[in-house]
């Protein structure tokens, strides 16, 4: 009985366009052994001389072993690339309301009033620049294509940054250099990234 569900559903994900491999990859993380997967792979890759599917198909049949939708699973690289973005951009927002509260103590030399719109000021700019961060992380989540050519090129960016900081930035920049190349590297090349943004929508 297993076999024949599992034989189901990689016909009915080939149907959709999804290839064995990934079919394999969401089957392994939903905990199915891994002798039934390659029992089911085998007969499926003997019976590939079956016609072609045309039509488009609509949707899978429910299962209470495993969740189908192949679409709506992130990969864990998403997953991190996206909660990176949004950290910086917390970052970025308490960096200002710190700088904001602690201004009165290193410029009390400033006039009360001119210190005032400097503070806020600078707690404005702070809140526009995490706006960015906020929306790759939200892209990179939702698996927009164009979000993900913005993170790549400020992460080539930021790489080059690093770079050059890297001897005087101590740990700073190693770390920052280490995150840049994670994120450039897994959304350039991670076959697993490339196909959770072709799939469109998520």
């Amino acid at each position: 009985m297993a076999k024949e569900e599992l034989i189901k559903f990689f016909q009915e994900g080939m149907r959709r366009g999804f290839s064995i491999e990934s079919l394999k990859e969401v089957l392994q993380k939903e905990g199915w052994p891994q002798d039934f997967i390659l029992e089911a792979e085998v007969e499926i890759r003997n019976n590939m001389k079956l016609k072609s599917q045309t039509k488009p198909f609509k949707s899978l049949p429910e299962t209470n072993h495993y969740d189908l939708s192949v679409k709506s699973k992130r990969p864990i690289g998403i997953v991190v690339i996206s909660l990176i973005h949004w950290l910086i951009a917390l970052s970025i927002i308490v960096q200002g309301i710190l700088f904001t509260v602690s201004s009165s103590s290193f410029f009390s030399f400033f006039p009360s009033e001119l210190l005032l719109t400097f503070s806020l000021g600078y707690l404005i700019i702070s809140l526009v620049l995490s706006l960015l961060p906020i929306l790759v992380g939200i892209g990179i989540w939702k698996g927009k294509i164009a979000w993900r050519t913005v993170a790549i090129v400020f992460g080539i960016l930021f790489t080059l940054f690093g770079i050059f900081t890297v001897t005087t930035s101590g740990v700073i920049g190693i770390t920052l250099l280490v995150i840049s190349l994670y994120v450039v590297g897994y959304l350039l090349f991670s076959s697993q990234g490339k196909e959770y943004f072709k799939n469109g929508k998520h």
